[in-house]
């Protein structure tokens, strides 16, 4: 009976316990936690059957239930308890509900398996950037295959966009990550129209898209150089809840102009990310001597120590 008991509260209770406590960490494990949680059930279940009780009971029925018709009201029972526990395990841990709208071009390469893995992929990023308070857009362009990948637009509706993915990358997580943080963005920071008209916020998405890949998927995709590589640094030495809420700050509060459009990237962006680490911590006590050695030891401006007055930061 103990053993019985303790399946249910592991492969039941326990789930629910996790997913509560950790809801707000460990996102790439998202898409996966109905499978992994499916595969502990049948674990427990195979070691409850090793165990005298749960043993006996079964040896019980089919005592009363001699011959090939007692094994196979075993099989289905087992079978029945399965595809419960799968439905369970969705309905407890949200099953990674889908509500972007994704559509793919023919392709014979969008295979099924492939249109579940993106569309997966997709949505654990964007409930990633959601749980930091991103406005995540729901609406997805077209995604089609060619030889390079990419993203080509005109406007800022997200249906003047295409999304490319090429043969090769179209099973690699990272680059399918790294095609959607890319277009969500440009979205966030304004669009193709915007980008013309400032061409600096072009580039500030790219470094923001490269970063919020790595940090969710728990390693360093940058170019390992410039902002790319001040970032990952900064999330290291300072930990990634400090930055991943400090760069969303940095992204709500980017348009309250303290640096011209056109001025120098370093300057412009440099002034955006120490007003999102200023909402974190004003002012700037557990990060300030950290940014400036990182800052120097990547050979970029540094930051005054009165750049944002304690007053301008909140």
């Amino acid at each position: 009976m103990y053993e019985i008991l303790l399946v249910i509260v592991v492969t039941g209770v326990l789930p629910v316990v996790i997913n509560k406590t950790t809801e707000k960490h460990f996102h790439w494990l998202g898409p996966h936690l109905r499978l992994i949680w499916t595969l502990l059930f049948l674990f427990f279940s195979s070691y409850a059957l090793t165990r005298t009780g749960p043993l006996g009971v079964i040896m019980g029925v089919h005592r009363k239930l001699p011959g090939l018709y007692g094994y196979a009201v075993c099989a289905i029972t087992g079978a029945l308890l399965l595809c419960l526990y799968w439905w369970f395990a969705g309905k407890m841990l949200h099953d990674h509900a889908m509500n972007l709208r994704i559509v793919f071009t023919d392709s014979p390469l969008f295979t099924d398996e492939r249109k579940e893995l993106i569309a997966s992929e997709f949505q654990g990023f964007k409930d990633y950037l959601s749980g930091l308070g991103f406005e995540v857009p729901l609406a997805i362009p077209p995604i089609q295959i060619n030889k390079i990948g990419g993203m080509v637009g005109s406007h800022s509706s997200a249906y003047s966009y295409t999304l490319f993915m090429t043969e090769n990358g179209i099973d690699d997580k990272i680059a399918i990550r790294s095609s959607y943080a890319s277009y969500i963005f440009m979205r966030i920071l304004g669009g193709f129209d915007d980008f013309q008209e400032h061409p600096n916020r072009w580039l500030a998405s790219t470094f923001l898209a490269t970063y919020f890949v790595s940090s969710y998927s728990g390693a360093d995709y940058s170019t390992h150089g410039s902002w790319d590589a001040v970032l990952w640094d900064l999330r290291n030495k300072l930990h990634q809840h400090f930055v991943d809420h400090a760069l969303f700050y940095a992204v709500a509060r980017f348009d309250e102009r303290t640096v011209d459009e056109k001025d120098d990237f370093d300057k412009y962006f440099l002034a955006r990310i120490e007003r999102g680490l200023h909402t974190m911590d004003n002012p700037g006590g557990t990060w300030e001597e950290t940014f400036k050695n990182i800052l120097a030891q990547r050979n970029l401006n540094q930051p005054k120590a009165s750049s944002l007055p304690a007053a301008e930061a909140h």
